[in-house]
């Protein structure tokens, strides 16, 4: 990626991160980083192979001063952090509905219960920065 430095932007191939604000942009309408506050929400869900490098090179210029906040957001970061929560949600409904299953391993059970411990670590998260962006919208 190369410098750009009438926008204080990095850019490379359909790939583009903004220093100042931390929001990086795949083939310009996928938002992969954002600020909000003082942490850097990352999305790590990627549904392609140039998609998974834009975001690796992206997660290598996250500046380091900043707390990092790694979700899956299937929508991207430009429709907010809401679809997102709703997608966290929709992964502890599907791990729950697979725990009752009958005949399902103890050991694999309890993965899943740390899973969606961490989905709900997440959505907490998430409500705590949307507090964030709209008091300072």
């Amino acid at each position: 990626m190369r410098y750009r430095k009438r926008d204080n932007t990095m850019i490379g191939s359909n790939v583009t991160f903004g220093l100042d604000d931390q929001s990086g942009w795949s083939y310009g309408w996928w938002q992969v980083s954002k600020l909000i506050g003082d942490t850097i929400v990352f999305n790590q869900y990627f549904y392609g192979q140039a998609t998974s490098g834009h975001q690796c090179k992206i997660r290598r210029l996250l500046d380091a001063e900043y707390k990092v906040l790694v979700v899956e957001a299937p929508d991207g970061l430009q429709a907010g952090l809401e679809p997102c929560i709703m997608y966290h949600k929709r992964l502890i409904v599907e791990l729950e509905e697979q725990i009752a299953k009958p005949r399902t391993r103890r050991t694999t059970n309890e993965r899943r219960r740390q899973d969606i411990s961490q989905h709900r670590d997440k959505i907490e998260a998430l409500r705590d920065l949307q507090a964030v962006e709209k008091g300072a919208a």
